[in-house]
């Protein structure tokens, strides 16, 4: 008889719960469905009631008629809703209590920030090439493209070369996986060692499977020259009858600066697909070839696009001429990933072969090697720009032992002399195609306060950053509210654009306007509508335009109002206009020295229909003298401004009319104090 071991429910959940953690790297976790994980949970409920939930049903899980013993994983699964997460020590203790599956074992990745675990793993398109798909054909199987799924995505492409073999399995010994994304006519093998997840290899994309090929073998030429070309030659080109242009490059020279052994020529040479670049004909479309968007990386393509057309460089590249200055034991490189990668960019750019081309492999790099660039956020392109050309310094610099050296000062030598002697001395450490194109000396001069003792220095810099020159005018769109006279009603309201120093103040904005709309300044007042209300009033004539307007928000709009009065002591800050006017007498009993009782008072007119909360139109500005505000005065000048669109006459008559029947009003104007 066995014995079998039967946990209450409060106890299985105590086991499980001591067994809770945050995934770790590596770690295999199951898929449970949530369904019976809600059952089990109200089963191990102590103060519940509910019976135990049976076998474990991941069935629910699954793509519907997948009957393998690990089938496929329906798509669209959420966690929490339709399935949780558990470790593999909690799912063995489920098979021991209630059995059920199908087991679904996911490994835990890093996703670049945090250990995750990768619930939907990746598929492929796996399509046999050349000798590799004959050997196929010859073994009786008849397909030599297959779907393969369940692939993760922590794998390296050598664990899934050996994964293919399930599915090709008279597949040649010596294989390499290629990613045709990039480049179909020629693909680029994978690097065995990375994973998928590093090659950013996409789910559903198709992979070329081949023979591997053998490495090149580099071949010297016989005589160097400083410019990197054999005989000091340059680069040609030439014109056809036809109009094509045929660039033609010169045979690459070895390195002056040292002797590079036959493995470090194999390892710099090997290009993919196991032929050299052609460099001695190109298209005349080449270099027209755009880049694919991986995603926000619109500031790499726009860098790598720029040094492709950089032609010395380009040249350098492409004549071959940079795998001998490839230099894979330098410390502080990358190395030569990056230089090789930055080739296999260049050779398609330049082939004319594509009109577009995807990076992928060049992003993979960079990213491996400078973190701040994975991903897919938005980033700089000058900080791009600056990498690229110092890691492909580093890789390509011809200096394999990095000598001391001691800084150089001028003092009284000519300058000449002492950036020769700093410039040499900069080349015993940094000797690069990057140094020859790229490089220069800024003379940096200190004078000591205390003795006068002059220093100069000649520091060599790559790039220069320059602040860019901002606009010293800005335009300014407002729109004008013309006052009625005695002769003409209230006009409509006219948008205007100026253009003004962003440095002016307010008074000289002012002053402007009125000589664009013909308007004495002096009567010209300024505010800020938001939203039909009126904000800032008025806009004080010190204020600079810039910082005035930087304040307004995006739904403000730039009103001037012309107004019946002076408004000079209105907006040169000397005076509290908003003071209430029933308190101006009492106020403390005293006003202070520097202000006195304005004359001016100004009302701020809102426009609303009886009833409704909001204003129904943009406000309009009255200006009265002190004396002369009553409730008739301030009646008047309401009705004349709104007689544009309002017809009080008519509106009177019918409300005349109207009096045997009831009473109305057509305008009725509230005065509210500021308090």
């Amino acid at each position: 008889l066995a014995m079998v071991e039967i946990l209450l429910g409060p106890e299985e959940r105590a086991e499980v719960e001591g067994s809770l953690a945050a995934p770790r790297l590596n770690e295999k976790w199951y898929l449970v469905s949530a369904r019976w994980m809600r059952r089990w949970r109200e089963y191990t409920d102590p103060s519940g009631s509910a019976g135990r939930p049976g076998p474990v049903e991941n069935e629910v899980l699954a793509v519907e008629g997948d009957v393998r013993e690990t089938p496929a994983l329906r798509d669209g699964l959420l966690e929490r809703e339709d399935y949780e997460l558990v470790r593999d020590d909690v799912w063995m203790k489920f098979m021991k209590w209630y059995g059920g599956g199908p087991a679904f074992c996911r490994e835990v990745v890093s996703n670049g920030v945090e250990s995750v675990v990768e619930v939907y793993r990746m598929k492929f398109t796996v399509r046999l090439e050349g000798s590799a798909s004959e050997a196929e054909v010859d073994s009786g199987l008849a397909s030599t493209v297959r779907e393969i799924d369940d692939v993760s995505s922590a794998i390296t492409v050598s664990g899934l070369a050996i994964t293919l073999r399930d599915y090709f399995p008279a597949l040649p010994k010596e294989i390499e996986i290629c990613d045709p994304v990039e480049d179909k006519a020629n693909p680029v093998p994978l690097e065995e060692y990375r994973t998928l997840k590093q090659l950013q290899l996409v789910s559903g994309q198709e992979l070329v499977v081949r023979r591997k090929r053998q490495k090149l073998q580099l071949t010297k030429p016989e005589a160097p020259h400083s410019n990197g070309f054999a005989n000091g030659s340059a680069p040609v080109v030439t014109s056809a009858a036809n109009g094509a242009a045929t660039f033609r490059f010169p045979e690459p020279a070895a390195s002056t600066a040292s002797q590079r052994t036959t493995t470090e020529a194999n390892y710099a040479l090997e290009m993919p697909g196991g032929a050299a670049f052609n460099t001695k004909l190109l298209s005349p479309k080449a270099g027209l070839t755009g880049l694919s968007n991986l995603g926000n990386t619109c500031f790499m393509n726009s860098a790598l696009q720029c040094l492709s057309n950089t032609p010395d460089l380009t040249s350098f590249f492409l004549s071959g001429a940079y795998v001998n200055d490839v230099n894979p034991d330098n410390p502080i490189g990358m190395g030569g990933l990056l230089a090789q990668n930055y080739a296999r960019v260049l050779k398609v750019l330049w082939s004319g072969e594509s009109t577009s081309y995807s990076p992928r492999l060049l992003k993979t790099e960079i990213a491996h090697f400078a973190p701040q660039f994975s991903g897919y956020a938005q980033q700089d392109s000058q900080e791009l720009l600056a990498f690229l050309l110092d890691g492909i310094h580093e890789d390509l610099n011809r200096i394999r032992k990095k000598p001391f050296v001691e800084n150089i000062e001028g003092g009284a030598r000519p300058d000449s002399e002492v950036a020769d002697e700093s410039w040499a001395n900069h080349k015993k450490r940094h000797d690069s195609i990057i140094v020859d194109l790229f490089q220069g000396q800024y003379k940096s001069t200190v004078v000591c306060p205390t003795c006068n003792k002059v220093s100069v220095t000649f520091d060599p810099f790559m790039y220069l950053t320059l602040p860019l020159p901002s606009k010293r005018t800005q335009t300014l769109t407002f729109t004008l509210f013309r006052r009625p006279t005695e002769y003409a009603k209230s006009s409509r309201p006219v948008k205007y654009s100026i253009q003004i120093e962003k440095t002016a103040t307010v008074r000289t904005l002012r002053h402007a306007i009125g000589k664009l709309v013909h308007i004495e300044p002096s009567r010209l007042f300024i505010a800020d509508c938001v939203i039909l209300k009126l904000y800032d009033i008025p806009f004080l004539d010190s204020k600079k335009v810039e910082d005035t307007f930087r304040e307004m928000t995006y739904s403000s709009s730039f009103m001037v109002y012309e107004v019946d009065h002076d408004i000079e002591i209105a907006v040169n800050g000397s005076c509290n206009l908003f003071t209430p006017l029933r308190s101006y007498d009492t106020m403390n009993g005293t006003l202070s020295s520097k202000q006195e009782t304005p004359n001016l008072v100004i009302l701020d007119v809102s426009q609303k229909v009886e009833g409704e909360p909001t204003n129904v139109a943009v406000p309009f500005v009255l200006t009265f003298h002190r004396k002369e505000v009553t409730g008739l005065a301030i009646a008047q000048a309401v009705k004349a401004r709104a007689a544009r669109y309002v017809d009080f006459e008519a509106a009177e008559r019918q409300i005349s009319e109207a009096g045997k029947k009831g009473s109305g009003s057509v305008c009725k104007v509230t005065v509210k104090y500021k308090d």
